[in-house]
């Protein structure tokens, strides 16, 4: 009877083990959705300002929802330098710190030289040549029409949208539960055929 509880006590702390694990492990990942961006803006170092971003939607022109994967370029042609890189987040990008690399070559910005090119597949590329700002954040959207090929060549009404980023958390916490609920009932049962 001693043996026997002594092995149910240790199923039971490494059950508790497991789940203590996972709730662990959705709180670190739910940590980034509920900062909804407040750290957007910060630059990489402390007490440095953001000398040059460049941040805005991207959407369908037709249904106004927000396009995921797209591929964005920031083009610098009077030093010829180029900055790509790709969404932070569906509907949204955000560009490196354009005017910070361009003066850390020793080169001048001029700023109606600076274009901006967005290309989703299965849309049309499209560009933007940028506000005559040169410091701070600023906003350039852009609406892409479809060309008729690539995934979303299909009509997107009929698409689900995605899922807000607050309700992952809790989504991984019910996963989290009947997993644990799964595993806490098969180890009962072992434990009652013998």
């Amino acid at each position: 009877m001693v043996f026997l509880r002594r092995r149910m006590s240790s199923r039971l702390t490494s059950n508790g083990l497991v789940l203590a694990l996972a709730w662990f492990g959705v709180l670190a990942s739910g940590g980034s959705a509920r900062g909804n961006g407040r750290a957007f803006f910060m630059p990489a170092g402390k007490n440095v300002p953001v000398d040059l971003v460049y941040f805005g939607n991207i959407k369908d022109r037709v249904t106004r929802r927000p396009l995921d994967f797209a591929d964005v370029t920031v083009f610098a042609n009077d030093v010829s330098m180029t900055f790509p890189f790709a969404n932070d987040r569906p509907g949204h990008y955000r560009s490196p710190d354009v005017g910070f690399e361009i003066k850390e070559v020793g080169a001048r910005l001029d700023t109606s030289q600076v274009e901006i090119v967005c290309f989703v597949e299965g849309y049309k590329e499209a560009r933007r040549v940028v506000p005559r700002k040169s410091h701070g954040t600023i906003q350039v959207d852009f609406l892409l029409e479809r060309d008729g090929s690539g995934p979303q060549a299909d009509h997107p009404a009929h698409a689900p949208l995605p899922l807000p980023s607050s309700r992952l958390p809790a989504i991984g916490l019910l996963v989290l539960l009947a997993s644990a609920m799964a595993v806490r009932t098969s180890a009962r049962r072992r434990s009652t055929k013998r």
